[in-house]
């Protein structure tokens, strides 16, 4: 599930997963990105993403109640859509959800958290850096903009703690699979 999949080729969190066999839904409300998903498996939903009932889309679509992957990047929209999800039906196994802390301040991430955590859900990279923070210097701050979450119940202690971080860039924290 990618909500907020914006462009369907160019820095999408879902397309590499089609090269792995994933199916899933794209959800984007901006239509200009409607014709750069001609070459995607997924189903494309050119829709506000806080107007869908998710229950009924889930079971509209057959999708199992163990989701592999969210995806959540529609800016300060991402906790009201968040709200929306049927937690109660459905588990996620990962979770990404951007934050913008670097834009904001903790006026998302807080309740994001706060839901995510009452959920069950763990917090497992906390204030993912920006990539692109990297290849601008002289930086010298660092910019969190998300969160990455898994259900615990699908992973054990030992991959945990070996992926557990804080303010790294996604590729660091990519490597570490690797390790």
């Amino acid at each position: 599930m990618d909500v907020g999949a914006a462009h369907g080729t160019h820095c999408n969190n879902s397309k590499y997963f089609e090269s792995l066999d994933w199916k899933g839904i794209c959800i984007e409300y901006d239509s200009k990105y409607n014709n750069t998903y001609g070459d995607r498996r997924c189903n494309f939903l050119n829709v506000d993403a806080l107007s869908l009932n998710y229950k009924e889309l889930f079971e509209k679509n057959s999708i199992p109640k163990e989701i592999d992957y969210l995806s959540m990047d529609i800016d300060e929209f991402s906790y009201r859509a968040l709200l929306k999800l049927p937690f109660e039906h459905y588990m996620f196994k990962i979770i990404t959800v951007e934050h913008d802390f670097y834009l904001h301040g903790d006026s998302f991430r807080k309740e994001q958290r706060d839901l995510l955590f009452s959920n069950g859900y763990m917090i497992i990279c906390e204030d993912v850096l920006v990539e692109q923070s990297r290849n601008n210097p002289p930086k010298t701050t660092v910019e969190p903009f998300e969160d990455w979450w898994i259900h615990p119940d699908f992973f054990s202690e030992e991959l945990i703690n070996k992926i557990r971080s804080t303010k790294e860039y996604p590729s660091d924290i990519i490597m570490k699979f690797k390790k």
